[in-house]
This record gives structure tokens, sequence and C-alpha cells, in this order.
């Protein structure tokens, strides 16, 4: 017999997004309504850019996908306890793996 664990959750659940930069690893942690992606990693020394000319054009759009996704998560949990809202969203995630 196959057991299968999923995590099952809410947006509200959500406390903050991080971002980790993929050179040095330092992370940048905010509330999603708050989350402002920097041009370039803010660790010490570090200059990996966080996003380059080909992306300036679609977030001076309003179509950067993480800031989009974090004011959709804001705007999800101010109307989630509305009358009019007849669902719930719930994300789904498979458990991590246990360590060995």
């Amino acid at each position: 017999m196959t057991v299968e664990r999923r995590l099952v959750f809410e947006p509200a659940d959500i406390r903050a997004l991080t971002l980790e930069c993929k050179k040095c690893g330092v992370r940048l942690t905010a509330k999603a309504a708050a989350l402002d992606v920097p041009r370039s990693c803010p660790g010490a020394g570090c200059s990996q850019g966080w996003w380059g000319s080909a992306l300036v054009l679609s977030r001076d759009q309003g179509q950067w996908p993480y800031e989009t996704l974090a004011k959709a998560l804001a705007d999800i949990n101010a109307i989630k306890d509305n009358a009019e809202v007849g669902f719930r969203l719930l994300l789904e995630f498979d458990e991590p793996p246990r360590a060995s």
C-alpha cells in the first residue's frame, strides 16, 4: 500500500514570501503585500542582479510576476470572507521528503 501525505493551506496562511539569491544564498523575506523585489542582491559584497534590463519593461508595465503574485495574495485575503465568494482557494503541496 502506498501512503501519500500532502500539505493543504489557504493563501491567508502564507505569512511571508522569501527571495533567495542564487549566487550567495542571502534571503530577503517580506509580507506578501509588502514585497518589493530589489534590482540586485542585498547581500554584502554580492553583485548578483535579481532582474535584468529585459525584465524592466514588464515590471514598469505592472506585469512583474513576483509582485503580481504578492498583490494577488493580498487581494484574495482581502475578499476571502466576502459572502459573495462561494469557495475557498486551497493550495496543495506534496510533503517534503524526510531526511534519512
